[in-house]
């Protein structure tokens, strides 16, 4: 099977006051093409140092990290905004869409950035938003929406591009508990449709509805 993200001996540190911290301890990680993982661990373990590193958001300071074939360390930041945009779709717990755009244009943006004509566009957006259930409500700007359908708003948008890798962290932190299953439940339900998702996570339920665990300690990984 296709291997998208390989990371070996991953290094990451930084400077607090007058010392440095380690973030990351010489991390190895894989996942392949279709799984779906969860990265479990307490805060100050690494697991939000690893996120920014396996989105390209940062770059390691020791290792090695290939993404989807492409060799991540010693890439400019125009290559690294490229490899994001081209080969990541991301979820956040805050959603970060724009209040002032439709959940359709929200959807949208990243794939005007890209250079995708509108014609493409506005047909990619609409099938990720029916995906998600939402298609209907695509002329709604987010405060006119629940936390959870911005949430299934900014999971339209990460997949609209069809990235390799979804990349959620905390994707359901900000939701009750109710609107937090029907979320974790879209995206098994996008993993049985072949994405690959990686969850980051604190929440053991989440963990437990993933195929593969992982556990940050101290800046390590472990297989659960």
């Amino acid at each position: 099977m296709e291997t998208l993200i390989e990371m070996r001996g991953i290094c990451k540190q930084y400077t607090v006051g007058e010392q440095r911290v380690k973030a990351l301890n010489g991390v190895d990680f894989t996942v392949a093409r279709g799984e779906m993982v969860a990265i479990l661990g307490p805060s100050g373990s690494g697991k939000s140092t690893l996120m920014n590193l396996l989105g390209c958001l940062d770059t390691p300071d020791g290792g090695s990290y290939r993404l989807a074939g492409q060799t991540v360390e010693g890439m400019t930041e125009g290559q690294l905004s490229r490899v994001r945009g081209e080969t990541v779709g991301f979820v956040f717990q805050g959603f970060h869409l724009l209040p002032g755009l439709t959940a359709r244009e929200n959807v949208e943006l990243p794939l005007l950035y890209r250079g995708i004509p509108e014609r493409v566009r506005r047909k990619l957006a609409l099938e990720s938003l029916q995906q998600v259930g939402l298609a209907a409500r695509m002329d709604h700007r987010p405060a006119q929406l629940s936390g959870g359908q911005q949430q299934r708003v900014a999971i339209a948008r990460a997949v609209a591009g069809n990235p390799p890798v979804l990349l959620a962290d905390e994707p359901t932190g900000n939701l009750d508990t109710a609107a937090g299953r029907e979320i974790l439940a879209l995206l098994r339900d996008l993993h049985r449709n072949g994405h690959t998702v990686v969850i980051i996570t604190h929440d053991p339920a989440i963990g437990a509805a993933c195929p593969r665990r992982v556990v940050m300690e101290d800046g390590r990984l472990r297989e659960d």
